[in-house]
């Protein structure tokens, strides 16, 4: 009886560096060039970010392509790649929050608002440094394992993002929707179921770092982060559908600055569900593995669970 073949072909390790050559350069082209920015203390955009996260996912499917993340030589590059793209997004998220908090209109105390951008700075500073040292990491990798990348210098690849605070006359007709109060008192009353959900976390501001690993294991986590996350994006969707540049929205200002609660809250759901993921995924209690530790010392985990 005839043996099926696999049709899973193996590849050697050296065959596979002359593929991995283009994908990795192209890579660390755009984070090297983030590395300069950072040295050069110029502020990374939103959508630098995004390319960051876009390259390291690209990268990631490659290596996925070739079963780079069951390979001896490659798993620690491929878990590096992975924690790189994971706190891209949230930098991404914090970077987003920042650009749009003064447009939220939020009625805070210029004291919190203050305190609000201090805190969501340091975050950033943390992410940068956190991404350049996994890509140190990734680099001296790369290196061991014989692969062969020049890197332009002289890149000038730039992100560009357009931040205005000047805006167009706003002239366009209000809609006319039909049981306009309606929808206002429906988005209240979900506002206050959400409100409910979080209170019942029993989540307040915790200083003990001991104390604050036990409720991300026990009350607050990824899954429950993802939970509100989306709770609070139907109830911001439902609110562009239903209110967003309607009549009652020009009438009851109040309702601007509503919107303004839903977004902030959404904002940093996100940024929690990433930072979550990231100590969820590498704290050895829940996950235990030699390359999820050595990323445990590359990134403070007692700092990220601060932020």
């Amino acid at each position: 009886m005839v043996e099926p073949k696999s049709l899973t072909q193996i590849i050697s390790e050296k065959d596979f560096l002359t593929l991995a050559e283009v994908p990795c350069e192209q890579f660390l082209n755009v984070f090297f060039l983030f590395k300069r920015r950072n040295e050069e203390k110029k502020d990374i955009s939103r959508k630098f970010y995004s390319n960051l996260t876009q390259e390291a996912e690209f990268l990631e499917n490659f290596m996925d392509q070739y079963g780079a993340r069951e390979n001896k030589k490659w798993s620690f590059f491929v878990e590096c790649l992975a924690s790189m793209r994971n706190l891209s997004i949230a930098a991404f998220f914090t970077r987003h929050l920042l650009d749009r908090y003064p447009y939220y209109n939020l009625r805070e105390s210029g004291k919190k608002e203050d305190e609000f951008r201090s805190a969501s700075t340091g975050v950033l500073r943390f992410l940068n440094q956190s991404i350049l040292n996994l890509l140190r990491e990734l680099c001296v990798t790369a290196e061991a394992n014989g692969l062969n990348i020049s890197i332009d210098t002289n890149i000038q690849i730039e992100f560009t993002e357009i931040e205005s605070n000047t805006r167009l006359p706003r002239n366009v007709t209000e809609d006319v929707v039909k049981d306009e109060e309606e929808h206002v008192i429906e988005v209240c009353e979900k506002i206050k179921h959400i409100s409910r959900l979080m209170n019942d976390s029993k989540i307040s501001q915790i200083e003990d770092i001991n104390k604050l690993k036990l409720a991300v294991l026990q009350k607050y986590n990824e899954n429950r982060a993802r939970l509100h996350k989306n709770l609070i994006h139907n109830i911001q969707s439902d609110f562009d559908t239903h209110i967003k540049n309607t009549k009652i929205e020009v009438v009851h200002q109040e309702l601007k600055v509503l919107r303004g609660y839903v977004s902030m809250p959404l904002h940093l759901l996100e940024v929690s569900l990433w930072l979550a993921h990231f100590y969820e995924r590498h704290e050895d209690e829940i996950r235990p593995g030699e390359n999820r530790k050595r990323i445990s010392m590359i990134v403070n985990k007692d700092v990220l669970l601060d932020k």
